[in-house]
């Protein structure tokens, strides 16, 4: 029971990380994602690249899936990034309605991380296959 609840946070996590990957695909993706103005090309650049590094974190966050012995490291990881972004979100003034979204969905992510990482300190990692 506490092994599949762990799985199934870590498929959460995993999920909320890997989504944004669909942004790279273009600018007008990113502007339907977060409903922000990017018509400077070189936003465009670094905000596509923001979404490939999402897709990496979150689907090395899925891979620990199959490889328990990064379930830690991975949820970490991912932890850092959803608490770094709901910080720098909340020393801003205001959000949009899509931001205010995904700083909701990031505390989903903090607490389903959080707790994972609670539920796998208490037993010991199994070695790689």
């Amino acid at each position: 029971m506490k092994d599949r609840l762990t799985q199934a946070l870590i498929l959460l996590v995993g999920l909320i990380n890997v989504i944004p990957v669909i942004g790279a695909l273009s600018a007008s993706m990113i502007q339907s994602l977060y409903h922000i103005d990017i018509s400077d090309p070189n936003l465009v650049i670094l905000m596509r690249h923001r979404a490939i590094l999402f897709g990496i974190l979150g689907g090395y966050i899925l891979f620990s899936l199959i490889r328990r012995d990064e379930q830690k490291r991975a949820l970490f990881v991912g932890l850092i990034s959803m608490v770094s972004f709901a910080g720098i979100a909340l020393m801003e003034a205001s959000l949009n309605a899509k931001l205010s979204m995904v700083l909701t969905i990031d505390y989903v992510g903090i607490g389903a991380a959080a707790v994972a990482l609670l539920l796998l300190r208490s037993k010991p990692q199994t070695a790689p296959s």
